[in-house]
């Protein structure tokens, strides 16, 4: 491009109002079309303007890369086109310059907004049509998608507005986010599942049910409360009212009102469900499971009372937590009962802290709980430098 003279360059920047892609695109506009009154004032009419005097095979190959996303493969951009690709997928970068950026085998918008622009300029009747390609495209390389590709082929699936193919690919993308512990991902991935399966009504509410919960989870961990108490109540909804999963939504719910500081609505919340849990059967042999369920909650109940700071409180519902789940051989809830019982006995002073010190540590090892064992070891260090124990507590931090 030529440089921009002293002369333009003040009124450019005045009319750029500081934003460089702004600048630049009016200087390219002025040397295009002529006098800088006649040029759009919006950013987004310019770009659209340039695009449009493109000619017609390269403004296919930018609306249809617009569609990929704002980095995609070369062979993905040819395939996607197939017979209606105008010239090589190589030579696109250099038609196309001041648009695309070859990095590789893969193509990169120069700008967000020439990407946005582009893709507004497709009808939604093609933008869905050439999702869809992408998504068969790629649903068809071989071998099992990587998590890159999931993703891709649920978003493709999504705006292609093909619901089911949708709703599935999309659990599955936010499945694997969740085990990779990228939580505000999964969230983000079982909402929008959530929402396809919703406009069609061959979905089993089960399985509905299920994805609302795990969006309740992945929500929950990644601080989105508003979220969180969305996908439980949606859970909670499609549940049978006689399912004991009904009785552990509460103490989910219970526990995110805990996360936002509402801890007398949490406690509402577990008293709720300990009610329920009283009202179930208790003859069979569903009876360790009832402790267990209860031990969650008496263990729940027993951490919102450590952060109201009745420290006494904590550690009775501590111990009615460990011998349910004792009883019940509930060993990562009976480990989270005795961190959260060493810990109150320790702010209280009571000698009896060491005895519980190494237990919900040793426990957490058994389960290969590496978050049971960080907190576990944090809790002993901050002991051991009460104690005067400095080196130990170095040794203690560094292995948390």
């Amino acid at each position: 491009d030529a440089l921009i003279s002293m002369r333009d360059i003040e009124p450019l920047g005045d009319r750029a109002g500081g934003n460089p892609l702004y600048l630049v695109e009016l200087h390219r506009a002025d040397l295009d079309s002529g006098p800088q009154e006649d040029l759009p004032d919006r950013l987004e009419d310019i770009l659209a303007a340039r695009i449009d005097r493109l000619p017609r095979p390269d403004r296919t190959v930018l609306r249809v890369g617009a569609v990929l996303g704002d980095r995609f493969d070369r062979e993905l951009l040819a395939s996607t086109l197939g017979d209606d690709m105008p010239y090589p997928a190589s030579r696109a970068a250099d038609r196309l310059s001041g648009y695309l950026i070859a990095d590789g085998t893969d193509l990169v918008f120069e700008h967000g907004l020439v990407r946005e622009v582009a893709y507004g300029l497709l009808p939604y009747s093609r933008r869905r049509d050439l999702h869809k390609r992408a998504a068969d495209v790629l649903s068809k390389l071989p071998g099992r998608p990587d998590d890159d590709r999931l993703s891709l082929i649920a978003h493709h699936r999504d705006l292609a507005g093909e619901r089911l193919l949708a709703w599935e690919a999309l659990r599955r993308a936010g499945d694997r986010a969740a085990r990779k512990f990228a939580h505000h991902e999964a969230a983000s991935l079982y909402e929008r599942a959530i929402e396809n399966a919703r406009r069609v009504d061959t979905v089993p509410a089960g399985e509905l049910a299920d994805v609302a919960e795990r969006l309740g989870d992945s929500a929950e961990v990644s601080a989105d409360f508003a979220l969180a108490q969305h996908g439980y109540r949606l859970a909670r909804k499609l549940v049978a009212p006689d399912d004991e999963r009904q009785v552990d939504l509460l103490r989910k719910e219970g526990m995110v009102r805990e996360k936002e500081g509402r801890y007398e609505a949490a406690l509402r919340w577990l008293r709720r469900g300990l009610g329920d849990i009283r009202d179930i059967d208790h003859t069979g042999g569903a009876v360790e499971h009832l402790l267990a369920l209860r031990a969650e909650f008496e263990v729940s109940y027993a951490g919102v009372r450590f952060r109201q700071g009745k420290l006494r409180n904590c550690v009775r519902w501590c111990e009615s937590a460990i011998e349910d789940a004792e009883r019940a051989d509930a060993r990562k809830t009976l480990a989270h009962a005795l961190y959260l019982i060493e810990g109150a006995l320790t702010d209280l002073g009571d000698d009896r802290a060491t005895e519980y010190e190494a237990r919900s540590l040793a426990i957490d090892r058994e389960l290969d709980d590496h978050l049971g064992m960080g907190h576990a070891l944090l809790n002993i260090g901050d002991n051991a430098v009460h104690r005067g124990e400095l080196d130990r507590a170095v040794d203690l931090y560094e292995q948390a």
